[in-house]
């Protein structure tokens, strides 16, 4: 499997909440970065770690959409550029934003997430 399916499969099984089936596409030593200025800041590791933080991500905002605009593959990393549209379950204010995320594969497996959010201010201020 090529890793731009790779990709989209584990992005198929995690837009219908498959995460049993996500974690056939993530590396046993899977690691994801979030920005330090995040409330869900810090390196989360392996499938659980991913897991646990997609459902704490996820528990700040409501009505989630994740539109991918194009990718640029090199080598084993794929860099995805998506527009973001949320709105905070605390605040109720909607917003959208550009993301970029950098996939990077092992052994057929996603070995690493780096996600870059385009106002990371504003992510922590709509929860």
């Amino acid at each position: 499997m090529k890793n731009s399916e790779v990709l989209d499969s584990m992005g198929q099984a995690l837009q219908v909440g498959d995460f049993e089936g996500m974690r056939n596409f993530l590396h046993p030593e899977m690691y994801v970065t979030e920005a330090d200025s995040l409330p869900f800041a810090g390196v989360h590791n392996g499938p659980d770690g991913f897991v646990a933080l997609i459902t704490k991500v996820f528990s700040y905002w409501e009505d989630a959409r994740l539109e991918s605009k194009y990718r640029v593959e090199e080598g084993d990393r794929i860099v995805v550029f998506s527009e973001l549209t949320a709105k905070g379950r605390r605040t109720g204010e909607s917003f959208t934003m550009m993301l970029s995320e950098m996939f990077r594969f092992q052994d057929g497996k996603i070995i690493e997430i780096l996600p870059f959010y385009f106002d990371t201010k504003k992510l922590s201020e709509i929860e």
